[in-house]
């Protein structure tokens, strides 16, 4: 299994290097190559206050390329509920690559931020995080009760790019021991995301 994040037109698309960005390009995305058969996704929620140690992060590594800087206003994610729904809103988090390769240094976080969609969710930043050329993680993490509208869950992506995506339960509620970020190689398989942005 692996993971999915990286900054850049889609080679696929263009064929050769990155290009210097645009105004409402598309730079990363791995809306490819998803997951079939288990597991196919992973919770990744901010659950109600009674229920906070059920809360848990998935994260994808991505990389912007040297000599950029990149506004990020959007971010999509392919998920699904697994029950009713709806989410309330998502909260987005940006880190620095860490030892080990894993999420770091907080970077920026946009908690609340809304979204159109019920599979395809397209989060709408609540103001644009600005990142310099560097290695970064980003965290997707939908606001909703589990109680009234169950479990999301951000769908899995069977090749890697970049490092293994990570997960964490700080309050092991789901009793895997990953109470810090963990790489999911050989324990959990990895998510995948599209991200938007524009050039500053």
């Amino acid at each position: 299994m692996a993971n999915s994040s990286e900054l850049g037109f889609d080679p696929a698309t263009t064929g050769g290097p990155t290009p210097t960005p645009t105004p409402g390009s598309v730079l990363y995305d791995q809306y490819d190559n998803f997951a079939t058969e288990e597991p196919v996704n992973i919770p990744s929620q901010d659950f109600e206050e009674a229920l906070d140690f059920f809360d848990s992060q998935a994260a994808d590594d991505f990389i912007v390329p040297a000599g950029q800087t990149w506004q990020v206003t959007e971010v999509d994610v392919l998920g699904e509920y697994d029950a009713s729904g709806p989410a309330e809103s998502f909260h987005v988090f940006f880190y620095e690559n860490g030892a080990g390769d894993l999420p770091g240094s907080l970077v920026a976080s946009r908690l609340e931020s809304p979204y159109t969609g019920s599979s395809d969710f397209l989060i709408t930043l609540t103001q644009p995080v600005t990142l310099p050329e560097g290695h970064y993680w980003v965290s997707v993490q939908a606001r909703q009760d589990v109680i009234t509208s169950g479990f999301w869950l951000w769908h899995n992506r069977t090749v890697q790019s970049n490092a293994s995506a990570a997960w964490q339960n700080p309050g092991n509620a789901f009793a895997t021991g990953c109470i810090v970020w963990i790489q999911h190689a050989g324990f959990l398989s990895p998510v995948w995301l599209r991200s938007r942005h524009l050039y500053a």
